[in-house]
């Protein structure tokens, strides 16, 4: 553990990042200079840049550490659906951050973040029905990544244009539209010998 994982680091970066919290519920991230944050943190520049490196570090670290323990009130996401809706859900519980994160350079952050379980379920979904097909490994894999990258891009777009679609309504879409295509892309690789 080095100096900068101790639990009062620890503790310093979780109050350098409630008080970005606080000053983004008010204004975009980019009006918010490293001086008002250490103005509300009571602390100097120095231990903000002992801790981070600048504002964006702090997002980032806000989507790590925060998301992260979010998603243990999802334990296991089983399904796609399910990770469709934790991303819905974490999206509406946290506003303020993802649009702030979706108006910044932290965007490739937040896909990641919500690729990941998308990934997963999407794969074991693609595993679980092309288990008695003849596809390639490497197939399988692009067809996980298609829909993966499909998911998330539609969900970015969802958090852009103001989260307007009820949750229930984005996910009978998606299943409508996974449900029949995967099988029938499964079916054309095994053709086709992919």
């Amino acid at each position: 553990m080095n100096s900068r994982e101790t639990p009062a680091s620890d503790r310093m970066k979780e109050r350098i990042a409630a008080c970005l919290k606080c000053l983004m519920e008010t204004k975009p991230l980019t009006k918010i200079s490293i001086r008002e944050i250490t103005d509300n943190c009571h602390i100097n520049r120095g231990t903000f840049y002992y801790h981070f490196q600048d504002i964006y570090s702090v997002v980032k670290w806000i989507l790590e550490k925060e998301a992260y323990s979010y998603l243990d009130a999802y334990t296991t996401l089983l399904t796609y659906e399910d990770a469709v809706r934790f991303i819905l859900d974490y999206a509406r519980s946290n506003q303020y951050i993802v649009k702030c994160a979706l108006d910044t350079f932290a965007m490739e952050e937040l896909k990641l973040f919500f690729h990941k379980d998308i990934h997963r379920t999407i794969k074991s979904l693609i595993s679980e029905i092309a288990s008695d097909r003849q596809v390639s490994e490497h197939y399988l894999e692009f067809l996980t990544n298609f829909y993966s990258y499909a998911l998330v891009n539609l969900l970015i777009g969802w958090i852009k244009n103001g989260m307007k679609e009820d949750d229930d309504t984005i996910v009978r879409q998606i299943r409508t539209v996974v449900s029949g295509t995967i099988n029938q892309a499964l079916k054309n690789a095994e053709k086709e010998h992919c």
